[in-house]
């Protein structure tokens, strides 16, 4: 039996697909681990706000309350908000780095059983199911009396391994090819692995997605009803918590002609009337008052939507702008913590060139002709998801009237990217075109010095002193 069990064993990392899928996971497993223990809580954009809203998900709560001064928000733990406060001196400040004294102040701090209200508006867009392995994490925490700070900890790891779990699942759902790996393994992606912000979900969500769809394009592949289900779920959840992926909507409906599916063709119906009923309500009841303007985001949805010259214009504006390229370019690649920790400046530089190397070996012609829609469309759904950030950013957050378009990090480009590499080869193997070998010495030695300058990086903001 257990010679069988080798064997099979043997045989599946025999296949050079099975060999980059175990790689990729041990790689970012072990990463995900170590950069969890240098890394101190909180300390990536927007984590404060999601860590409040998964606890207020923990008492049951849906939609988040409005207070007339603070905003959208609800009633917290004081001893999560204290917990909270201890970390903020962090954030925009290269000169604050982690002591001992706070270390020992902030891992004292425990539940308290006592409420307060705290604003939360930039989760009170997200449908809250995207905060289920937060909410088990710090449930779990609170129910065994842990401190404050090992809740957290136990919540970075009930949400890391849910991530990885998907991650794992949907690269034997559909086979990767050079970029996606790549885009995987990129600084940012890795740091937000390690963090309880929402980004890696909604990363390894989309790979589910594009995967599943990929396999009902791929004629040669089973599709079992399951996965309609499991798409549909993950196209819901991305939609309610990253509107940029609106487009995503069309993968049921497409599903639904290809296999000729009345099943699919209903999720499809059931996931966009969903999505945009909660798109819609939670922008008429979301108070977001970081940024004082005098339209609101539903008005200022019906000016763009009704004067769309503008926001072309607008667009345009943004784009020509070199200094906000260079920090697309940079954040896409990896400004760490609240974009306080930046790489060298040589590691962005051949990053991007590596990109583009990863990209052309990517690329395939090979079953061209039965692959083009598909290909087609997951291209179509990556521009137009490129231009929907912008769109979502000037409506929730960039002051009206303005010259360009702000509040866009490069991090949010990761979703449209994975969905342009799988464009690139569709259904193509590109793991069985002789690429391997020209490609993983590069990817090796990239992956290296990836590591490294991450590391370097984090250790220096954090724990080094000036002086």
């Amino acid at each position: 039996m257990t010679a069988k069990i080798t064997a099979l064993a043997l045989g599946r990392l025999a296949d050079p697909n099975q060999r980059a899928k175990a790689l990729v996971f041990t790689l970012l497993l072990a990463l995900v681990a170590v950069y969890s223990a240098i890394v101190p809580p909180l300390q990536s954009p927007d984590e404060c706000s999601h860590l409040k809203r998964a606890y207020l998900l923990t008492r049951g709560v849906i939609m988040l309350d409005v207070h007339p001064t603070h905003g959208s928000g609800g009633m917290i733990d004081q001893g999560l908000a204290a917990f909270i406060a201890a970390h903020l001196y962090l954030p925009h400040n290269e000169g604050n780095t982690v002591t001992r004294a706070m270390q020992r102040s902030a891992n004292d701090i425990a539940w308290t059983k006592k409420t307060v209200f705290e604003p939360a508006p930039g989760a009170g867009y997200y449908f809250p199911l995207i905060y289920a392995p937060h909410a088990i994490g710090l449930g779990l925490g609170e129910l065994f009396g842990l401190s404050l700070y090992h809740s957290y900890l136990l919540t970075r790891f009930t949400l890391s391994a849910t991530c990885l779990a998907l991650i794992f699942l949907a690269l034997g759902i559909y086979r990767p090819n050079f970029l996606v790996l790549t885009l995987l393994l990129l600084p940012m992606s890795v740091f937000q692995l390690a963090t309880v912000n929402i980004d890696g979900l909604t990363t390894a969500l989309t790979l589910v997605a594009v995967g599943l769809f990929l396999r009902v394009a791929d004629r040669r592949l089973e599709f079992r009803p399951w996965m309609s289900h499991a798409m549909a779920v993950a196209v819901f959840i991305l939609v309610t918590c990253r509107p940029h992926l609106l487009p995503l909507l069309a993968l049921p409906f497409v599903c639904a002609l290809l296999r000729r599916s009345k099943r699919d063709l209903l999720l499809g119906l059931l996931v966009t009337v969903a999505s945009l009923g909660w798109i819609g309500l939670s922008m008429s009841i979301t108070m977001d008052l970081r940024q004082s303007r005098d339209l609101g985001v539903s008005q200022l949805l019906l000016f763009y939507l009704t004067h769309p010259r503008v926001f072309f214009s607008l667009l345009w504006n943004t784009l020509q702008n070199d200094d906000l390229l260079l920090f697309y370019r940079e954040s896409f690649i990896g400004v760490l913590g609240w974009l306080d920790a930046k790489l060298a400046d040589h590691y962005y530089a051949a990053t991007s060139y590596f990109l583009i190397f990863t990209a052309l070996i990517s690329l395939s012609i090979n079953n061209i002709r039965q692959d083009y829609p598909a290909r087609l469309l997951l291209l179509f759904m990556a521009l137009a998801s490129l231009a929907l950030i912008f769109f979502a950013l000037l409506i929730a957050w960039t002051p009206h009237p303005s010259k360009v378009i702000t509040g866009v990090q490069g991090r949010y480009f990761i979703t449209p990217a994975i969905i342009f590499a799988y464009a690139l080869s569709g259904s193509a193997n590109v793991f069985s075109l002789k690429r391997p070998a020209l490609a993983s010495p590069a990817i090796a030695a990239w992956f290296i010095a990836s590591a490294y300058h991450l590391a370097h990086t984090l250790v220096l903001r954090y724990y080094a002193t000036q002086g």
